[in-house]
């Protein structure tokens, strides 16, 4: 599991709720960056994603993955305070994004 964060406080949390299933890695990056980098390279089963990052949003990460037809099938899962409607339709628009 790749999740894509920059307030270490929000990683942790998330990374204790991972850690109680079995068998699951987590890693997590903090930057667009590093997560398009980090989802070629590790070619995780699940991506999380914020959307307010240093260098852009967590919606780059996702066209990244979507523009990608090897990636077609990865699950990604926005988890944002930033829950509005629009940002749901945006994610949705991009491609199959869970928010």
């Amino acid at each position: 599991m790749l999740y894509v964060e920059d307030e270490p406080l929000n990683a942790s949390l998330v990374q204790n709720i991972v850690a109680m299933l079995p068998g699951r890695r987590f890693h997590t990056v903090d930057t667009v960056a590093a997560g398009i980098q980090s989802v070629t390279t590790m070619q995780p089963a699940v991506v999380l994603l914020d959307l307010h990052l240093p260098d852009g949003s967590g919606f780059d990460v996702l066209r990244s993955i979507r523009s990608d037809e090897s990636l077609a099938d990865l699950p990604v899962f926005m988890l944002s305070a930033d829950a509005t409607e629009e940002s749901a339709r945006t994610a949705r628009e991009i491609g199959r994004a869970h928010v």
